[in-house]
Formats: structure tokens, sequence, C-alpha cells
């Protein structure tokens, strides 16, 4: 595997691999990446990996090389406290500070209030300013008053607290270092998005591979919730104390909290008349709302900030209402606040379009799905096929798809084509395994070789059987038969054998 991804950066290819869990295939990509001189992203679903990779890995990979490694975490900008929100909470006391928390109760407000004391002392010592950091666990009340998202923040030009930001210090950071380690969401919001989410890099890793295609589903998509309204509702106040609309945006929380919760857990094909016209509602008091803060005297970061998040909202709220025709659209989420959701169908299209053809990517997991490649559109970079698939890296074989014989291949191939770690992928013969193409059907290749090479240590060779494609079953490919080594051995398929 080591070899395999070494290979792929060299050439600027992507790279599917599958290696077992425990096996070391974080250092079998760390290792190549950090020794490429190339600047790379590595991706991952689980905050477990990201720590493992920059509390373990990394500073073990940097030991055994005997050199020092420059890496870093980058995290969405709601993961670091904002000193503007806290330099506003400190400004103003008693009840007008109480519209900028959100509390049910006196009760709720007053235990909050504490929270804020320690994340503000907090605030004064921490390096980074990375809720990781914290000896304690905020409520989600107590961390959204002293945080901003990236949609709400109105950017360090803009802001009194810009230049001692620690969002932007994380991400000035990032900017220099060699492998940056990131999750996947974050990555695909700066695929998806024409902001400058990451810094530039020259090749990206998607370790726990499988998750790659509902992730960036999700961050190409919508939520839409009534809490959502009452965030909106808090940041206006904020700008605006005595303001005039921000009540008529709790009123709309509440509506669509209540319209929403008959439609939990259902798919919305079409999108029922009621959910459309109290979206039309909701979007008249999000504008009402923007014009009352934007001729409001004041503080201009509060006013800005306000006009983003309300302005996020409203867009939202139109893709929900209208969405695209290849986009799902459903409500999830528990009855007190029910979630308003899209996501597109297809994520191939936009992953192709905005990041494959851009950017060598290796994709990673013990588990990758066997139509992992088409699903994500993978094959096209810079106008050439490359994508090749190593399965079962741990046990010692790689298995490698000629993909250039797969340009002009019938639509959908992929998926009567099942090369990886599947139930039916390990053959056990002595002490070795033969990855092998689980074909659950007849491959249906018409006149397009493909070729599979048997590499590094693990060789075959096959008896002289000559095999019709036309009924070619998985059981054929368990003929091989055991020989001397034979590096570079090819077994070819085309419309004759």
């Amino acid at each position: 595997m080591c070899e395999a991804v070494a290979s792929a950066l060299d050439q600027d290819r992507h790279l599917v691999v599958a290696a077992g869990t425990g096996t070391g295939k974080s250092m079998a990509y760390l290792a190549p990446l950090v020794t490429s001189g190339k600047k790379a992203v590595v991706a991952t679903a689980t905050k477990a990996l990201q720590d493992q990779l920059v509390n373990k890995d990394l500073p073990q990979l940097a030991r055994a090389l005997g050199m020092p490694l420059n890496y870093a975490v980058l995290k969405g900008r709601s993961n670091y406290i904002c000193r503007k929100k806290l330099a506003d909470l400190a400004a103003v006391a008693g009840s007008e500070q109480g519209q900028l928390i959100a509390a049910d109760s006196a009760l709720e407000a007053g235990r909050i209030r504490k929270e804020l004391e320690q994340l503000a002392a907090w605030a004064e010592q921490t390096p980074d300013g990375d809720e990781a950091g914290l000896d304690f666990k905020p409520s989600a009340q107590a961390w959204e008053a002293v945080s901003v998202s990236g949609r709400e923040c109105p950017g360090a030009a803009n802001c009194p607290s810009g230049s001692d930001c620690f969002a932007e210090q994380a991400r000035n950071k990032a900017a220099d270092v060699d492998v940056l380690v990131v999750n996947t969401h974050l990555y695909c919001l700066h695929a998806f998005t024409d902001a400058e989410v990451l810094p530039a890099h020259d090749a990206v890793v998607f370790d726990e591979a499988q998750t790659v295609e509902d992730i960036a589903a999700a961050a190409a998509g919508v939520s839409v919730t009534g809490g959502r309204f009452k965030a909106a509702a808090r940041t206006v106040k904020a700008a605006v104390p005595r303001s005039r609309t921000a009540d008529d945006l709790d009123a709309a929380g509440e509506s669509l909290r209540s319209a929403l919760r008959p439609y939990r857990d259902q798919r919305l094909a079409p999108v029922p008349d009621e959910l459309v016209d109290l979206a039309v509602l909701c979007r008249g008091r999000l504008d009402a709302a923007n014009a009352e803060v934007r001729d409001a005297p004041g503080d201009g970061t509060r006013r800005a900030m306000a006009r983003r998040s309300l302005a996020a909202l409203a867009e939202d709220l139109v893709q929900a209402s209208n969405p695209e025709t290849e986009d799902a659209v459903w409500v999830e989420g528990p009855e007190r606040n029910p979630a308003w959701r899209t996501a597109p169908i297809d994520v191939s299209a936009p992953l192709q379009e905005r990041l494959w053809t851009h950017t060598p990517a290796v994709l990673t997991s013990a588990t990758i799905p066997a139509n992992l490649v088409e699903t994500l559109a993978l094959t096209i970079y810079k106008g050439t096929v490359i994508a090749e698939v190593v399965v079962n890296a741990s046990l010692h074989g790689c298995l490698e798809i000629g993909m250039d014989a797969w340009k002009q291949a019938p639509h959908g191939m992929f998926h009567s084509f099942a090369a990886g770690p599947t139930r039916h992928s390990d053959v056990n013969i002595g002490d070795f395994a033969w990855p092998y193409i689980a074909a659950h059907a007849p491959l249906k290749l018409a006149a397009h070789a493909v070729t599979v090479e048997v590499r590094a240590d693990f060789y075959a060779r096959l008896d002289a059987n000559v095999w019709d494609v036309a009924s070619f079953k998985e059981n054929d490919i368990n003929q091989a038969i055991w020989g001397d080594p034979n590096p570079g051995t090819k077994i070819i398929f085309d419309d004759h054998t």
C-alpha cells in the first residue's frame, strides 16, 4: 500500500486502496505523503481518527524518520471561541445579555452565565481557542453564545477582533504546514463552495473513504430548522437591541417546527403546498429583519454577522422549498426540532467537477464499496483515466485494474464487477489469500479489455484453460494454481478469453 500511494503521488493520479483495521494503513499513506514534497490534506470522518493522526501517528512517524514534520489540524470556524462574541457579552449585562443566549428559563440562563464566565476565563489562557482544549464540556447554548459559523462570520478584515481571531490563526498556521488534518465535511465544504475554506494543496487523502458519498451529499445539501430561526432572532437582537422583527422570526421558527412534525421521517416528493406557503411567509420575515438590521445604527460587525446569518437561512429556505430536480427532500430529527433537509441524490458530478479534475486523491478504508469508483465518478483527472484499485493490501495482495480499458466501457459495468474485500473476495490457499474478481453476474465487456495485474510479493499463475467471458463466473478464477514467483503476471479478459 505504501508503494502504491507513493506511485500515485509521484504520477499525480487517484488511488483507491483497502487495508484491514489495525494493519497500519495510516502509516502507509502518511510516510509517502511526508516524503513526497507535496502539500497534502488528510480528511477523516471521525474525530477519533483525527486525534490518532495528530497525537500518535505523525509524531511516531517523525521519530521513525528522524526528521521534524510540519503538520496541523484545522477545524470548522465554530470549533473556535470567538473573541468578538465574548466582547459583546462582556459589554452588556442583565436582560440585555439574556437576549444573546438561548435559555428557556431564568434557572437555565443562570447556569449558562456561569459557563460563559468559565469560557471567558479560559479564552485568556488558551493558545488556540479550540473547544477540544477545554477541561469541561460546555452546553450547546453556552458554546453557541461564544462561537460563530463560517456563514455568519464577516471575516477578519471586517471584525475588530480579526487580528486576534483564533480561527484565523489556525487557518494561517494551516497554510504553512505540509500535512493538514481536517474532517471530511470541512473538505467537502471547501470543494463545493467558492470560499477558500482550506489552503492550497497538491493532494488529498480520504481515510474512512466509505463515508465520502454520504458526507459529500450532506455538505452539498441544506438543513432548515425552527432552531435556526431562533438563533437568527438572537443575532438580530444583538445588532438591534429593540428590534421590531426579532419576535417575528421567533414565531416563524415555532410555526416551522409545528408544520414539519407531521412529516418526520418522510421523503417530501413533491414538497407539500403547506410547507411551500410557509417558506414564503418565513422568507418575508427574514427579508424584513435583514432590512431592519441594514438600516439600524450601531455596531457594524454585529450588523454584518446578523445579515450574513439571515441571508444564509433565507438561501437554504429557498433550496428546501424549491429543490433541484436531482435533490432528495425529507424531514428528520427529534419532534422538538425537526429538520427540513435536502441533499443531491448523486454527488458524482459535483465531485468530478469540483474535486477530482483538480486534485489527485487517495481513498482508503478497511471496507471499500465495490462500486466506489463509479459512485464518486473518480475515474477522470486532467482528462486521463487513472483510477487504480488495490485490494487487501494487508494480505500482501495488490490487484491493479488497468482503467485505460474502461474509458469506453459500458455505463454501469462496475456494478457487475465487484473488486475488493467483499464476503466473496478471499479464497484461502494455504497461508495465502487470493483477492479475486467476485463477478456476481457474467462480465459484459463487449470488446473492451480489462487487465488485472498481480503485483508486489503476491504471485500466481493460471492453468492453460481459456475461459469464455460470456460464461465467466467467480469460481473460474479459483482454478488459479500457485507456482513459482512471477512478478508482473497478467490476466487478460476480453471478448474472447
